[in-house]
C-alpha cells in the first residue's frame, strides 16, 4: 500500500508540470481547433431551427477514421517524451526505487489518458453550448441524424452512425467509447514507454503513430483487418454491438486493450530494471 501512495505521488508529480509544459497547451488548442470544425456544423443547425442537442456527440466524432487520426495524434503528442527522465527523476528514483518510479509512471500514462479523453468529451459539448439540451434517449436531432441523410444535406461532417444508436442508449454508449478511449491511450503511451526506453527515443513515437494511422488502410483492405487494428476499436462503428456483424465483438476488443496493457507494463517493468537513467530532455 505504501508503495502505491509512493507511485501515485510520482504520478501526480509529472501532472504538476503540466501548467508550465507548452505542449500541454497546444495539445488541447488543437483538439479545440478539431473539435470545433468537426461538431459546430451541429450547433448551427441547431441554431437555425431552434433545436436543441444531447451532450452525446462523442462516439460519433470518432466513428470516422480520420477523426480518429487526429484525436489520437494529439496523444501521442502529449505523451511522446516518455518515460519522462527529466533532471529530478533520477533523485526520486533513487528515493523511489525502480519498481516504485515504474508504477508511477505507468499510472500517469493511464491519467493522462483518462484526462485526454475527458477533456475531449467536453469540447463536444462545449463548442454546441448553448444549444445543449436533455430530452428522451438520443434526442430528436442525433436520432433523425442516425435514421436519415440529413446531416450530410446541411453540411455535417460527423458520421451519425444508426448502429450506435440502435444499439446503445446515449449515456451506455458515451461510457462504453470513453473506456475504449482510455484503454486504447493507455495502449498507445506504454508503446511510447517501452519502445522509447527499450530501442530509442523516435521508435516508440513512430510505432504509436503507426498504429494510429493504420485504420486508414483497415478501411480499403477488409473487415478482418479490423480485428488486428486496436486503433478501430476507438469506434463503436467498427466493434460488433449486436452480435450481427464481422466486426471484432466488444469483449475482444475490451480483452485485447487490457491484456495488451498488461504485457506492456510489464515489459516497462522489464525495461526498466535493466536500463542505465539517462536524463532526457522533454520534447
Amino acid at each position: 500500500m505504501a508503495e502505491l501512495r509512493k507511485a501515485a505521488l510520482l504520478a501526480a508529480h509529472n501532472f504538476q508540470k503540466w501548467p508550465v509544459n507548452p505542449r500541454v497547451y497546444v495539445v488541447f488548442l488543437l483538439e479545440l481547433a478539431y473539435v470545433h470544425w468537426m461538431v459546430s456544423p451541429v450547433g448551427d443547425f441547431c441554431a437555425q431551427g431552434g433545436y436543441t442537442v444531447g451532450p452525446w456527440v462523442f462516439p460519433f466524432l470518432l466513428a470516422e477514421p480520420y477523426s480518429r487520426l487526429m484525436v489520437m495524434l494529439g496523444l501521442i503528442l502529449l505523451l511522446c517524451d516518455a518515460p519522462f527522465i527529466e533532471s529530478d527523476h533520477p533523485a526520486l528514483l533513487l528515493r523511489s526505487g525502480r519498481r516504485t518510479w515504474t508504477a508511477g509512471q505507468v499510472l500517469y500514462i493511464a491519467g493522462t489518458s483518462a484526462v485526454y479523453f475527458a477533456v475531449v468529451y467536453l469540447l463536444t459539448v462545449l463548442v454546441l453550448l448553448p444549444h445543449v439540451g436533455f430530452e428522451p434517449g438520443w434526442g430528436k436531432v442525433i436520432h433523425t441524424f442516425c435514421q436519415t441523410r440529413m446531416a450530410g444535406q446541411h453540411g455535417i461532417v460527423l458520421l451519425f452512425d444508426h448502429q450506435i444508436s440502435n444499439a446503445l442508449g446515449p449515456v451506455e454508449a458515451n461510457l462504453l467509447e470513453l473506456l475504449l478511449c482510455w484503454l486504447l491511450g493507455t495502449l498507445l503511451g506504454l508503446v511510447l514507454f517501452v519502445l522509447n526506453l527499450t530501442v530509442n527515443r523516435s521508435a516508440g513515437a513512430i510505432c504509436a503513430a503507426a498504429l494510429a494511422i493504420f485504420p486508414l488502410f483497415v478501411e480499403r483492405a477488409g473487415w478482418w483487418m479490423h480485428y488486428i487494428s486496436p486503433v478501430s476499436w476507438a469506434s463503436l462503428s467498427v466493434v460488433d454491438l449486436t452480435g450481427t456483424t464481422a466486426f471484432p465483438s466488444l469483449g475482444y476488443a475490451l480483452a485485447v486493450l487490457a491484456g495488451g496493457n498488461a504485457l506492456l507494463a510489464l515489459l516497462a517493468f522489464l525495461a526498466m530494471g535493466r536500463r542505465d537513467i539517462d536524463v532526457l530532455k522533454s520534447v
